[in-house]
């Protein structure tokens, strides 16, 4: 019969309820750090800058849906303008969409914080 073997957690030494790397203990991938237990490892510094970057990105592709759903109303704008011959179809903003995000996250900020007051 085997010998039963316990694994502690790296940060608080509680029981994991794990007995290695084959029973699912839970290590960082990005440092290696580990074994955690599950409450540690929500608190791990890895883990929260990872949420940090996620909310980040999900800040981003948020204004970019909102900015999206504005240029398809501009587009529309300028096709009338076009149409009348008050706007030249060669016109060229001459900026990168990376140049532009930081400006369409504020805006899409802004435009949120304004429809939370109007609520």
């Amino acid at each position: 019969m085997s010998e039963l073997t316990y694994e502690y957690c790296c940060d608080c030494g509680c029981e994991t309820g794990k007995a290695g790397r084959g029973e699912d203990s839970i290590y960082c991938d990005l440092c290696d750090s580990g074994p955690f237990c599950e409450e540690c490892f929500d608190k791990h510094r890895c883990t929260q800058e990872l949420q940090k970057e996620l909310a980040a990105a999900r800040a981003e592709a948020d204004a970019l849906k909102w900015f999206t759903e504005t240029l398809i109303g501009l587009t529309q704008v300028r096709r009338v303008l076009l149409n009348q011959g008050i706007i030249d179809s060669r016109i060229d903003l001459g900026v990168e969409l990376s140049e532009l995000m930081p400006l369409i996250v504020a805006a899409h900020t802004k435009h949120t914080a304004r429809k939370g007051e109007e609520e």
